[in-house]
């Protein structure tokens, strides 16, 4: 489970697309393509949230009636894999 508060890395290049957000990170030289979904998560991920409140974020975005905080750590753990967030 996220019991921090997980925050973007510094010297990303974040780029809102009509389909999600392409990040680029120089650092890594690496280029990832976010859906909606992924976008509003990394979005509130500014150090001051937890996953239970990123995951309420993400049910106002999507009008969901129960926060998806399931999906919602995964989406957390795979952007920790790849490096875009701490």
């Amino acid at each position: 489970m996220f019991s921090v508060q997980p925050k973007i890395v510094e010297g990303l290049d974040l780029n809102e697309l009509d389909d999600g957000m392409v990040v680029f990170s120089e650092s890594t030289d690496t280029v990832h393509h976010l859906n909606h979904s992924a976008a509003v998560v990394l979005q509130f991920c500014d150090g001051t949230h937890d996953a239970d409140a990123i995951a309420g974020f993400v049910a106002a975005a999507f009008g969901l009636t129960d926060p998806p905080l399931e999906a919602t750590m995964g989406c957390l753990e795979a952007l920790t894999r790849q490096g875009l967030v701490s």
